[in-house]
């Protein structure tokens, strides 16, 4: 069901990545030598030892490291093309120079060692939406893409999966009247509410930054999609403010009250048609007859813990024509089984209540990755939903930075490589540590996807400005 990915986009790309395979996933701070802080597999920041061999240089790999190396983050030039993975030379052309009516999905540059990331869509109507806030000290990384994509500092949505300091450090930078980089947001922040988080939250500065603007200043902007007999008071975690329901994953269009009682899935429109359909959130997926618990229904979740807290991220699936994108933050599939429980109940998943499924069996042409392809998601179900043995072709995105560890996991990579057809998994940065895989694409740039003619196909594009490189063109599933 493809067009022609070209000869020389795969002729590159071999040259790119090594065949070889790393040993299965590396644990968290196994054999890894420097004098860097860095993010282990489950998100926390674990301080590692010196050693010589690393010599203090970031991106020095381990010795039975085996892709080709690529450029120092702080020295890599995103549009510089000497620093990017050459796809197809005669169809490059800057991603920043949107062409009318197309439905823009960013995943933006972060460069250095500091957790964080965040996704921007710009829809067919220029709607604008901003998916997580990355890190403190990335709000001019966010702010940039932001205004390089639309020439103001506004969005229309901001949405954040879940409450983790790499997801939401860069929230007060940019919302609220006090903000560094100040962004407007015109129409509202959608998160689950404040259930569920524990005491490991509140401690922290950032999730208290965001917590007093969400229940502050920022209130009335502010949409959540699931209740409880109550919200959490800032920094108070006495008790543990169970989630009860979320029926806000099932109230239509988010822009309007007019649809709420239909049982519709929830979903914000980005114009021509293109929507962002709410999936799950805290541990309850959507479907047609009200939300379902993965937590009634044998999953276990619990609350307060760093896995705990990525399992009850919110996702979504942004849909156009039979174009399909899905994101799902850092939700949980091997020792905590979300991924399976939403694929399990994908039939469910539909856009009216009795209607047609959301996501059908193959139909996502391009996943974002959950927890920055670490070995605690992207589970053996969620690929059979999403990437099944079709002979389809798919891509993924991994969402990383210079300090994860083993960020994409070997064990996910070996898992996409045979599934993925014609398509690639992409990395924008390359983390500390990473599996190899000959379908695997570090971009040290912006990783974005430019889809058109209503969703009937996309390309790829790495990097900014005259420097991007573009795939050839995939026709959608």
């Amino acid at each position: 069901m493809r067009t022609l990915m070209s000869v020389l986009f795969s002729a590159f790309i071999l040259l790119f990545v090594s065949c070889s395979v790393e040993e299965e996933n590396m644990a968290d701070t196994d054999e890894i030598t420097t004098d860097q802080t860095v993010a282990d597999d489950t998100g926390n920041d674990t301080a590692v030892a010196d050693d010589d061999t690393a010599a203090g240089d970031p991106t020095t790999q381990p010795d039975d490291a085996t892709e080709t190396e690529q450029p120092d983050e702080d020295q890599s030039d995103p549009t510089d093309p000497t620093d990017q993975t050459i796809i197809d030379d005669d169809t490059a052309q800057p991603d920043d120079v949107i062409p009318a009516g197309e439905l823009i999905i960013e995943q933006i540059y972060l460069p250095g060692m500091n957790m964080g990331e965040a996704i921007l869509i710009v829809g067919p109507d220029g709607t604008t939406v901003l998916v997580d806030t990355a890190n403190d000290g990335h709000g001019p990384q966010l702010l940039e893409a932001v205004t390089r994509r639309t020439g103001e500092a506004a969005i229309d949505w901001g949405i954040i999966t879940h409450y983790h300091n790499d997801h939401i450090g860069g929230f007060d930078n940019l919302y609220g009247a006090g903000a560094n980089q100040h962004l407007e947001v015109r129409k509202g922040i959608v998160h689950r509410g404040f259930y569920d988080i524990g005491s490991d939250m509140p401690g922290v500065e950032d999730f208290n930054q965001f917590c007093t603007l969400s229940q502050g200043e920022l209130a009335a902007q502010v949409v959540t999609l699931c209740t409880g007999a109550a919200e959490m008071p800032c920094g108070n975690a006495s008790s543990r403010y169970p989630t009860s329901d979320c029926p806000g994953l099932l109230k239509g269009d988010l822009s309007t009250a007019d649809d709420d009682a239909a049982g519709g899935l929830s979903y914000l429109p980005l114009g021509n048609g293109a929507k962002l359909y709410f999936t799950h959130a805290s541990g309850w997926v959507a479907q047609s007859g009200g939300a379902l618990s993965a937590e009634n229904n044998g999953i276990t979740i619990g609350y307060g813990e760093t896995d705990q807290e990525n399992a009850r991220s919110l996702g979504g699936v942004i849909v156009w024509g039979d174009f399909r994108y899905i994101f799902a933050g850092d939700t949980q599939g091997r020792d905590i089984k979300v991924e399976g429980f939403i694929a399990s109940h994908s039939a469910g998943l539909t856009l009216t209540p009795g209607g047609a499924e959301l996501a059908p069996l193959g139909s996502i042409d391009t996943a974002h990755l959950s927890h920055h392809g670490l070995a605690s998601s992207t589970s053996q179900e969620w690929v059979d939903w999403l990437f099944p043995a079709n002979g389809k072709d798919h891509n993924a995105i991994v969402g990383t930075t210079g300090i994860y560890v083993t960020s994409p996991a070997q064990s996910v990579l070996d898992a996409l490589t045979p599934r993925v057809g014609n398509g690639f998994i992409f990395a924008n940065a390359k983390a500390y540590t990473h599996g190899t895989s000959t379908k695997f694409i570090i971009a040290n740039a912006a990783v974005t996807l430019e889809v058109s003619n209503g969703g009937a196909q996309y390309v790829v594009v790495t990097g900014v400005g005259a420097g991007a490189i573009t795939s050839g063109i995939y026709t959608t599933n």
